[in-house]
């Protein structure tokens, strides 16, 4: 099979069917695809204008498990998660976030973190607005790399930066005030 070929797979098995709940995901301890979907009035939360439920798309070269469950829906992993920050940039006024500096060195400030009760707060959000699909990789797929690039160009999900024809605007400047408010800490 072509990259296209599982793309496609992909793109229905992560699209079709109902998003997963982060219960079923925790079967999922291997390679794959993630598709992070959030509600309708997440989305206008958010300021997404898309109809689509998917928001953020992903891949893990190890476990689906660790992913999305250890490290995008944990409390405390805000400076470990692009999805995380990006959604607290968008939910800070809402949620009074306050981000804080990830440790030291030159990118503390951009890979922000949030402070505790913050962060609480994001997880608490994430659960009650967002749910999973997955894809798990079959024998025989092309580097999920691959594959995961060629949904992005397609779907362009909004909230993913990297790999999407047309990044959202919006959220480049919601993370980057987040990153000089942080820089102030």
């Amino acid at each position: 099979m072509t990259v296209g070929e599982f793309s496609a797979a992909a793109r229905e098995g992560l699209l079709a069917a109902s998003p997963l709940t982060r219960v079923d995901v925790v079967q999922a301890a291997q390679p794959g695809l993630y598709a992070v979907h959030a509600t309708p009035a997440a989305r206008r939360q958010l300021g997404i204008k898309a109809d689509a439920s998917l928001v953020y798309l992903g891949k893990s070269e190890s476990s689906l498990l660790t992913r999305d469950v250890g490290s995008h829906f944990a409390t405390g992993r805000t400076g470990q998660s692009t999805l995380r920050r990006s959604l607290a940039a968008l939910l800070a006024e809402d949620l009074g976030l306050v981000p804080v500096p990830r440790g030291a060195g030159k990118n503390a400030a951009t890979n922000y973190a949030l402070a505790p009760d913050g962060d609480a707060a994001l997880t608490e959000w994430m659960r009650e607005h967002l749910t999973l699909g997955i894809w798990p990789k079959p024998v025989g797929c092309p580097p999920l790399a691959e594959v995961e690039r060629e949904l992005l160009r397609e779907l362009e999900p909004a909230l993913n930066l990297a790999h999407v024809p047309r990044p959202w605007q919006e959220l480049k400047s919601a993370r980057a005030a987040m990153a000089r408010r942080a820089a102030q800490c």
